[in-house]
């Protein structure tokens, strides 16, 4: 019987010592995530429309603003009030992008490809 309790004992103690090393080990990254070249041109056409297409026309493809839609979506952000080339971190576009809401959405690399955009003037290039 006290063979039992010390080997239950042990098989608990063990258990959480390894859940411990589990949790403490964890990292949001173990790499420094993808940084985009400054100096690279974005292009609303080639680098910015295809991540409206394959992210968030599922729910901006007409029926909720701004329509993401291909061939609608530069309009749509320029005369809706989505872009502030001015201060483009505070942008509704980058403040949805990064939103606890959207953010899973797209990829580190993707939101600073629309920073990036709005940067550069925001241009349908």
């Amino acid at each position: 019987m006290n063979q039992k309790i010390v080997f239950i004992k042990l098989t608990f103690v063990a258990a959480i010592l390894f859940s411990a090393t589990c949790f403490i080990s964890c990292e949001k990254y173990t790499y420094d995530p993808p940084k985009l070249d400054p100096n690279v041109l974005i292009s609303f056409q080639n680098d910015i429309a295809s991540i409206f297409t394959g992210n968030c026309t599922s729910c901006h493809g007409g029926a909720i603003d701004p329509d993401l839609r291909e061939g609608k979506a530069f309009n749509s952000l320029t005369n809706g009030g989505y872009l502030n080339t001015a201060n483009p971190e505070s942008s509704r576009l980058y403040q949805q992008v990064v939103s606890s809401g959207h953010s899973s959405r797209t990829s580190d690399i993707q939101k600073q490809k629309i920073l990036a955009w709005i940067k550069q003037g925001a241009l349908n290039n």
